[in-house]
Parts: structure tokens; C-alpha cells; sequence
């Protein structure tokens, strides 16, 4: 799997000034803030909160494909930024950050709606909570914590079961049976706290070895 992973300089700065592309010279002007990947984040991420927002009144179809296209739109951006050229340790912070706080949003919001046990979110919660005071330590101490493939794996299957249980939850309002969409939701639960913990459990390691 390519994480699409920066080097330790920005991919614009590893070309010289005149042979960079438009879209490198755009990210080296605003050190690293405006880049393709970047825009998609963000784009991404207003799709996510727009469907989380309309949950709040219903849970309903239109609200949850809202909240997987901002997921399908997210995972283009390390393809992108890849492919144009403007990969960056900014970039990888500032999708991590982004991931994290539609993830924490969209958990608040479905335990207060009751599509999860207060149980699941902790746990899930919890997990969000301990990489990102690994990274803002890592940070502050001056080294680098790039995400990991179990951590990749980690947020698809965070996003795959609240995805199954919204899935299941809008079913059930609507009187159609879903056993199978049941045990697929925790079955993906599980997978996405074990993941999670090896994730974290690696991001730990790496800071102190």
C-alpha cells in the first residue's frame, strides 16, 4: 500500500525553482498551506460535517451519502498530491488533523443520536485521543510520526463501521430487517479497535526508540 509518504523536504523543494510545476510553486508561495491535496482535504471534510449537520435533524439516505462521498473525496488527496508533486509533512499534518476531527465529530453525533453505545464511543474516542497526544508530543519534540499502514487500515475500518451502523440504524427506522448489516457493524467495530490499538501501539514505539 502507498501511504504517499513526504520526505523530509517538501516534494517542490527537492526541484529547482524553474522546473517546478504551477501547482508546486502555488504550494511553495504558501509553504505548503494551498496545495491540490490540501483543497481536497478540506472539501472532504465540509461534505463530511454537512452530512453529520443533517443528521442532527434526521438520519435519512441523502444525509449519509453526503457523509461517504466526503470520505471517497478524502482518500484521493495523498494520489494527488502525489501526482502533482507537492507531498509535505504540512500536508500529511494537516489530513490527519482533518481526519480526526470529522471522526470525533461524527462520533459525538451518532452516540447522542444513539446509533452507537456510549461503550464504543469511549473505546473508539479514546484511541483518537492517544495518536493525536502522540503526534502534538512528537511534535513538540521535534520528531516525525508518519502514519502507518495499520493506522490507514485503523481509520478505514473506524469509517466503515460507523458507516454499517448508520446504514443500519436509517434500516431500521425504515422496518426493513438488517441482521446481516448487524453483525458485519460489529464484526468491522472490533477490527477497527484492534487495528486502532496496533496503530497506536506503533506510533508509541516509534517516538521512544
Amino acid at each position: 500500500m502507498d501511504l504517499h509518504r513526504p520526505k523530509r523536504q517538501p516534494d517542490w523543494m527537492l526541484v529547482g525553482r524553474e522546473e517546478r510545476n504551477p501547482y508546486q510553486k502555488i504550494s511553495a508561495a504558501t509553504h505548503g498551506i494551498i496545495t491540490p491535496a490540501n483543497v481536497i482535504t478540506v472539501l472532504g471534510m465540509v461534505l463530511v460535517l454537512y452530512g453529520v449537520w443533517l443528521m442532527l435533524d434526521e438520519v435519512t439516505l441523502i444525509a449519509l451519502a453526503f457523509i461517504a462521498g466526503g470520505r471517497l473525496v478524502d482518500i484521493l488527496d495523498g494520489i494527488v498530491a502525489d501526482k502533482t508533486g507537492t507531498k509535505s509533512t504540512v500536508g500529511e499534518a494537516f489530513d490527519s488533523v482533518a481526519d480526526k476531527v470529522t471522526a470525533v465529530v461524527m462520533l459525538v453525533v451518532i452516540a447522542s443520536i444513539g446509533i452507537f453505545q456510549l461503550w464504543q464511543v469511549i473505546i473508539l474516542l479514546l484511541l483518537q485521543l492517544i495518536n493525536s497526544v502522540v503526534t502534538i508530543y512528537a511534535k513538540f519534540s521535534h520528531k516525525s510520526i508518519h502514519s502507518s499502514l495499520e493506522g490507514k487500515q485503523a481509520t478505514f475500518l473506524l469509517w466503515l463501521t460507523i458507516g454499517l451502523h448508520a446504514v443500519d440504524y436509517w434500516l431500521n427506522l425504515a422496518g426493513v430487517f438488517r441482521g446481516v448489516l448487524q453483525v458485519l457493524g460489529i464484526v468491522s467495530f472490533w477490527l477497527a479497535v484492534i487495528r486502532g490499538v496496533q496503530a497506536s501501539y506503533g506510533y508509541v514505539r516509534d517516538l521512544f526508540k
